[in-house]
């Protein structure tokens, strides 16, 4: 039996308002059991409650993840961009210690820098990209600086070249070869101890001072993958006093990770004319 709440008139079991004074009554329930729609949102509201800390704490870990590795990308970046800055402005000595052997004079028939025509190749080669679409042109700009950046932070010095292979490919086009003065000598490093003497090759170069068995020098100049031969750019004796006394200069030699970022360059501004006209 249902009795209305509002005039209390004795309704059907299954009535839905009260015909005396037109209120509407409430659907009935089954005696305890709830009602199905609030079953479902506490069972909603339990799951949530458990599930919201397991999920902060996997968006707090996964930010943590992305902070770290962008972190790790910028100082990749950046050192990448300090390193190739300082090999161009403020190279480092590759070697110092004293010469044990007196240098040898030959003359290098040519230069073999196959690097050379691979950045002539890239010189070229970089005007692709203006047949690409504008902002993909840009993009791919973009992820050549960053592998060449990377590189250059990993300390990737070769392959590399000089000059003389230029000047060696116009003297044969022009049916004019000419060989390269080459000196090689020996050095056993100051540090560290117990290190094998290293065989120090100098192409193209002008003397400007002695250069002696036990002559202390100062080698500037890029190491082969063994470690135990080194084609140098300049070489600085120095003396006693630690003063400069005298130099090899020759051709600089230049790293192809650093040399280039040269072609990014030049072909920057037409692919940023490109974007915003």
């Amino acid at each position: 039996m249902t009795i209305c709440s509002n005039c209390q008139q004795t309704l059907r079991p299954d009535a839905r308002f009260c015909p005396r004074c037109g209120a509407t009554l409430a659907a009935p329930t089954t005696p305890g059991q709830p009602d199905s729609l609030n079953k479902v949102r506490q069972t909603a509201a339990q799951i949530g409650a458990s599930a919201a800390p397991v999920v902060a704490d996997a968006a707090a870990k996964s930010w943590q993840t992305t902070r770290r590795e962008m972190g790790r990308l910028a100082r990749i970046l950046t050192l990448g961009g300090r390193a190739a800055y300082t090999e161009v402005a403020s190279p480092q000595p590759a070697l110092e210690g004293f010469v044990v052997e007196a240098p040898r004079l030959a003359w290098a028939p040519s230069v073999q820098e196959p690097a050379a025509y691979l950045f002539l190749a890239a010189l070229l080669a970089v005007w692709l990209l203006l047949l690409l679409p504008p902002l993909t042109s840009l993009l791919v700009w973009l992820g050549l600086l960053a592998v060449l950046l990377a590189l250059a932070w990993h300390g990737a010095r070769r392959p590399y070249f000089s000059r003389l292979s230029f000047r060696d490919l116009w003297l044969r086009v022009r049916g004019r070869p000419r060989s390269v003065a080459q000196l090689t000598f020996r050095v056993q490093p100051h540090s560290p101890a117990g290190r094998s003497p290293v065989t120090v090759t100098v192409l193209g170069y002008d003397p400007q001072g002695a250069l002696a068995v036990n002559t202390f020098v100062r080698v500037y100049g890029i190491s082969f993958a063994d470690g135990a031969t080194l084609r140098a750019w300049k070489v600085l004796t120095i003396d006693s006093s630690s003063r400069l006394a005298g130099a090899l200069a020759a051709p600089r030699l230049m790293p192809l990770v650093v040399a280039l970022f040269l072609p990014l360059v030049v072909v920057l501004p037409a692919l940023l004319i490109r974007l915003f006209m």
